[in-house]
């Protein structure tokens, strides 16, 4: 097989995935690594299918002494740590994605993207830690973006978080909306409808 020829190892690494097979992912994931080629997003992403089965995303990217799966180290860029953290989210990694985060600023050096704030938000959200998600969303080091409003006010409106949403209702009431798009306006108009289930509903 060429080893030039990414797709084709990439795909082995998916079939091995989804046959269930992490070990074989993993050998050739790390042969890959060993012909000296980049992996690309498509390869990351197929090879968190296997993190997913083995529950533990982080220790395969710090597995060896060596260090030579350490994908940060052949890829630090945002692109790629950004790719992990979504999917981290879909397999609901939580410690790995935040460990991952975490490792942007204390082993790479790097400060985090908005975007990268928003996986997080994502990724606790969907874990059901809507309260660590608030927590983290506002002790950022920059203020959060009306995407991260909005991942956290649709969190409240399926796990009917009323007590939160009414929370996040009173920082939007601080907010100029009129200086924000319509994804503000769209968390709002969210909020204010679910907190109309409670007795009594924050005035506006």
């Amino acid at each position: 097989m060429s080893t030039t020829d990414l797709t084709t190892w990439s795909l082995m690494v998916r079939i091995y995935a989804e046959s269930c097979c992490p070990s074989e992912a993993t050998d050739v994931f790390r042969e890959i690594q060993a012909r000296g080629m980049r992996p690309n997003t498509v390869t990351i992403m197929n090879l968190l299918l296997v993190c997913a089965q083995l529950k533990n995303a982080y220790s395969i990217f710090q597995s060896d002494g060596h260090r030579d799966l350490v994908m940060f180290t052949a890829m630090p860029d945002h692109v790629f740590i950004t790719t992990l953290l979504t999917a981290c989210c879909h397999a609901g990694l939580i410690q790995d994605g935040l460990q991952i985060l975490d490792s942007i600023r204390t082993v790479y050096c790097m400060k985090p993207t908005m975007e990268q704030y928003g996986s997080v938000v994502d990724l606790l959200a969907r874990g059901v830690q809507l309260d660590d998600a608030y927590i983290f969303a506002t002790e950022m080091l920059v203020g959060p973006n009306a995407n991260i409003w909005g991942t956290l006010s649709r969190a409240c409106t399926t796990y009917n978080r009323i007590d939160l949403g009414a929370q996040l209702q009173i920082i939007f009431c601080k907010v100029n909306l009129k200086t924000q798009g319509t994804m503000f306006w769209s968390c709002f108009d969210l909020l204010k409808a679910l907190c109309h289930q409670m007795k009594e509903p924050v005035a506006f």
